[in-house]
């Protein structure tokens, strides 16, 4: 016959264990609402850039989400002829800035800290020519 063995756990083990746990679940929620502002665990502050590499007629999903568009660093890259450079707010939504770079000329703007706002996120839409470089975009992805 086996016998059985009571052991008794003090409170103030058990309260500590308690509190670690509650410890360890708190740290893994602030953990994950920290990764929210982050891209492959760095924190960004300021703006993410995004590339720009398309040719006339391509539409670019930039961002899906609400946030900012902080500005842009555009080049025509045909060297021939001009390009025209639409972003929007969201797929086909409101014209919110619209560049025209004229053959093998670039632009570069940077509208923070106001930014524009974005209500459905940043497209990007080469109406003509090709073109090169980067949109940045801040408070969204």
């Amino acid at each position: 016959m086996r016998k059985e063995t009571v052991v008794r756990i003090p409170e103030t083990l058990v309260a500590a264990v308690q509190a670690l746990t509650y410890t360890v679940e708190n740290t893994a929620e602030r953990f994950a609402a920290e990764m929210e502002g982050t891209r492959n665990a760095v924190r960004i502050s300021g703006c993410e850039a995004r590339a720009i590499v398309d040719g006339a007629g391509v539409g670019l999903r930039v961002t899906t989400s609400p946030g900012r568009l902080a500005g842009w660093s555009v080049r025509e890259t045909s060297g021939a002829a001009p390009a025209i450079v639409r972003f929007l707010d969201g797929p086909g939504g409101d014209g919110v800035a619209e560049i025209a770079l004229p053959a093998g000329q670039g632009s570069t703007l940077w509208l923070l800290p106001g930014g524009v706002s974005l209500t459905y996120g940043l497209s990007v839409q080469v109406v003509q020519g090709a073109v090169s470089g980067a949109v940045y975009v801040a408070g969204g992805g």
